[in-house]
């Protein structure tokens, strides 16, 4: 099982006739429990991928499969929803109750669940996301991190086999961005859950099982971290920084200094500095 694209396209028809081709002729696949990271300049077709692969939007051309279920097909809208938890950047788009708790049962109720089945799952969802203590509150009185954990709780009261998250961390300052990072990874010691994450800050993707390079509507580099985050010219033609890490490692080997060019985060670069004699 996993979602699978097989030269699916998308293209956007605008005014007069003029058409934007999204995504161009694509073969992917996602497999379950895998962490798989995104990443590309604005406009390069990220966000338009995450709706294909939940069935938001249907490709023009070719399949998206999920689990063996092609989108087009109505019947399967259902089941791609459930399957398949889009979290999008701005968490207010996904807020629907005035209490926490009346929010992350949103989603299970629309599923015709039995009460005691959304009960038992809002309160697993909310401690997966560490926010049990905020159950009764309104939403929209907490931090912009805490409104993503709410959302992120939400889908996975669905209990959906992949979660697609569109850049959930650009909104929020560093303590929010790590606290969603470690409510991901918690999860994944958790469960099989897919993740497909999206973000332009390129950091976040060191953790990835691999990591998708898009630019133009084309994914142009598929690989893990190490691979994909140390090559410059890759990273320059998709208009991409390198981690900061990887960019001091460089700037130092420059000057003489041995260390290592495959550095990608910073613990690594302070080993490689305290081995130094």
């Amino acid at each position: 099982m996993s979602i699978n694209l097989s030269a699916a396209s998308f293209s956007y028809l605008l005014p007069k006739g003029r058409v934007i081709k999204a995504i161009q002729p694509t073969t992917l696949s996602i497999q379950p429990g895998e962490f798989v990271a995104v990443i590309g300049a604005n406009g390069s077709g990220k966000s338009t991928l995450a709706k294909l692969l939940n069935g938001l939007l249907l490709p023009t051309n070719g399949e998206v499969l999920i689990d063996g279920h092609n989108t087009k097909d109505a019947d399967n809208k259902v089941f791609a929803r459930r399957r398949v938890g889009l979290v999008f950047q701005n968490p207010d788009n996904q807020l629907t109750a005035t209490i926490v708790e009346d929010d992350v049962a949103f989603g299970p109720e629309n599923l015709g669940l039995p009460p005691e089945e959304i009960r038992a799952r809002v309160d697993r969802a909310l401690k997966t996301v560490g926010m049990t203590e905020h159950k009764d509150e309104d939403p929209h009185n907490l931090s912009a991190g805490q409104r993503q954990k709410i959302a992120v709780a939400g889908i996975l009261a669905m209990e959906p086999k992949y979660l697609v998250m569109d850049e959930p961390t650009s909104m929020l300052d560093p303590v929010g961005r790590r606290a969603i990072l470690e409510t991901l990874s918690e999860l994944r010691q958790k469960s099989s859950i897919g993740i497909v994450y999206i973000t332009h800050i390129i950091e976040e993707t060191v953790e990835a099982d691999r990591i998708l390079v898009m630019t133009e509507g084309k994914i142009i580099a598929n690989g893990p971290p190490r691979e994909i985050l140390t090559d410059e010219s890759l990273m320059e033609s998709a208009s991409l920084y390198m981690t900061r890490p990887t960019d001091l490692a460089r700037r130092l080997a420059k000057q003489g200094i041995p260390v290592s060019k495959d550095i990608i985060t910073v613990e690594e670069v302070v080993k490689e500095l305290c081995s130094l004699k």
